[in-house]
């Protein structure tokens, strides 16, 4: 919701009362923590004023003596992506005279949601700790991540976890490809049993070729395969590539799950797309899968956190 004042543009997020019950707390902790650091205010509000009837209100600008709200049909819809607002001739996008009142409703702030914070729940920032050689970024992670949870500590003392399932909408190119393999080298079982490990994530819409060990796949066949060859040698693996980004959860995250029981929920608020390489990197992303898997693997270079700070949260799911 964007308000345009005497006094200039104020920007509101509006949060479903049914959706705040259901974001995990880490999901909810990193998007108001994001809103409050653009001094957006986060209001919550009840389903009723952000529905009428089957439309669902995408967005609302108001400015002195006018409102003009966009609502769309299928909800899905509302997930940012890059066809966000584009509607289709089935689920169109609409735009009319609703207006949403946030006078009276909670303002949601970081104390409130700190006070829900999971028992098991630890926030990490990762700040330059993964720097370096690309062969040292997996302990470099393990070592500073179980540094800050104990929990994650006791459950790696038990062994490799039975299952490995990484949800990411961006391993769409090779070296957010590499930099996930060098931190599942710690559980390639050598000449044991392997770990499942299930991979999901979505393909690129760009339509130009590229040439870079940070571009991105053209095809999602493509894509898939050199995903299944790079993993297949030390996993049971299974590889998921939705065509469209609303298929598939936002929030990149990475469950680990024992035999006895026990699981692990890392949030990575950037999956691994904060590490990038320090010099440039070209990488023939038209040779065979098989090629360009064997090539990532052997592929030496060092990589550098682009942002000032990288969130995660490590949490024992209930």
């Amino acid at each position: 919701m964007i308000s345009t004042p005497e006094n200039g543009i104020e920007t509101r997020l509006l949060l479903a009362e049914s959706c705040k019950r259901t974001l995990p707390w880490p999901i909810l902790h990193s998007m108001v923590s994001k809103a409050l650091a653009r001094e957006t205010k986060v209001y919550v509000v009840p389903d009723a004023q952000i529905t009428l009837n089957d439309c669902t209100i995408a967005s609302v600008i108001e400015s002195p003596g006018k409102s003009l709200t966009w609502g769309v049909f299928d909800r899905d819809a509302v997930a940012m992506s890059e066809t966000w607002g584009q509607g289709t001739s089935t689920w169109p996008v609409v735009k009319g005279l609703a207006s949403v009142v946030t006078t009276g409703n909670v303002v949601l702030d970081l104390a409130a949601v700190e006070r829900d914070r999971p028992e098991e729940c630890t926030q990490i920032l990762v700040g330059t700790e993964l720097d370096g050689d690309i062969l040292t970024v997996g302990a470099a992670f393990w070592s500073f991540l179980e540094g800050h949870s104990a929990w994650l500590r006791q459950c790696l003392e038990k062994g490799n976890p039975q299952t490995i399932e990484y949800c990411d909408r961006y391993v769409r190119c090779p070296l957010n490809a590499r930099i996930l393999s060098e931190v599942l080298k710690r559980f390639s079982p050598g000449t044991g049993v392997r770990s499942n490990l299930v991979i999901g994530t979505t393909c690129s819409s760009q339509i130009q070729s590229g040439y870079a060990l940070h571009h991105d796949w053209r095809d999602g066949t493509v894509q898939k395969m050199v995903l299944q060859h790079l993993f297949g040698n030390s996993f049971k693996t299974s590889v998921n590539v939705f065509d469209k980004s609303y298929q598939l959860s936002h929030a990149r995250s990475l469950s680990l799950k024992w035999e006895d029981g026990s699981r692990v929920e890392i949030n990575l608020d950037q999956g691994f797309g904060f590490l990038r390489t320090k010099t440039f990197k070209s990488f023939d992303l038209m040779a065979s899968p098989e090629t360009q898997s064997q090539k990532l693997s052997n592929l030496r270079f060092s990589v550098e956190n682009q942002s000032t700070s990288m969130p995660a949260y490590v949490t024992k799911p209930n």
